[in-house]
């Protein structure tokens, strides 16, 4: 398994700043799904920036997230206490390094970091640390969807600008300092497979949003495969060709983006 860490080094103020949140309808989908109604605890793994334990911490009494990765942990922190969130405790440590001392809970929640863990042991430990009818969530997304807006703006343009990515990193997708190999398993499978023994499917619709060149750029430096650093001395250099790339697309330095549907994957303890 990659260290998250690792993978993730010196990308948390760009996450915080530039990853797109998650659907406004998500925590009442989360309260009807999990029957949360403000008691209970919540474990979030693979917390990055806390934007998922912060979305749900009114429905809770108390949570824990984790991550292996103090400076989004710093981040998480940060954007909990300027919006008045103190229900939350921030926890440095890998999700497979957890045990059964850490409690029992309501809700436990994996957002888009479950693909990076060892994913049969995160089920084992999450049954086992889930009260009776507690539920484990998985969040498989966001996915763009088709654009059927007839927005005036052009769209991303990603296949440019993962060729410029190429230019700078090379044809493999890079995974902080290793390359990427998606999982072979597909979620649901594996929660069919494991303790739970079954799974169920929610998905929210998005709504389309427009980014600008810097956005743009923001987002992939909140990546762990076009994460600042990778580049090294050539994040100038990479960083200016593609805005030049971007803005002979677009003058005005913005773009439409597809509306982003959240899947939520999930099984109940019985």
């Amino acid at each position: 398994m990659h260290d998250h860490a690792e993978l993730f080094a010196g990308t948390a103020s760009y996450y915080a700043r530039y990853r797109r949140g998650y659907s406004p309808d998500l925590p009442e989908a989360f309260a009807q799904l999990c029957e949360l109604d403000g008691r209970g605890r919540l474990l979030d793994l693979g917390t990055g920036t806390g934007a998922l334990a912060l979305a749900l911490a009114h429905l809770v009494e108390a949570g824990i997230a984790v991550d292996s990765d103090n400076a989004m942990l710093s981040e998480g922190s940060r954007i909990a206490k300027s919006r008045g969130i103190d229900n939350i405790q921030f926890v440095h440590s890998r999700a497979e390094d957890l045990d059964q001392t850490i409690g029992t809970f309501r809700l436990i929640t994996v957002g888009s970091a479950f693909h990076w863990m060892d994913r049969a042991r995160i089920l084992d430990f999450a049954y086992d640390a889930l009260e009776p009818s507690g539920v484990f969530t998985l969040l498989a997304g966001p996915r763009a969807e088709i654009d059927p807006s007839e927005s005036a703006l052009p769209p991303i343009p990603w296949d440019r600008v993962q060729a410029v990515i190429t230019r700078y990193l090379g044809a493999k997708r890079r995974a902080g300092r290793g390359v990427y190999s998606a999982p072979d398993e597909r979620y649901e499978d594996l929660l069919d497979g494991s303790k739970f023994g079954g799974h169920h499917t929610l998905t929210l619709p998005g709504s389309p949003t427009t980014r600008t060149v810097d956005e743009v750029i923001g987002y992939l430096y909140s990546t762990s495969y076009a994460s600042r650093r990778l580049f090294g001395e050539r994040a100038a250099a990479f960083e200016a060709e593609l805005r030049q790339e971007l803005l002979g697309i677009s003058s005005t330095g913005e773009f439409s983006e597809a509306p982003v549907r959240t899947e939520i994957i999930y099984s109940r303890r019985a």
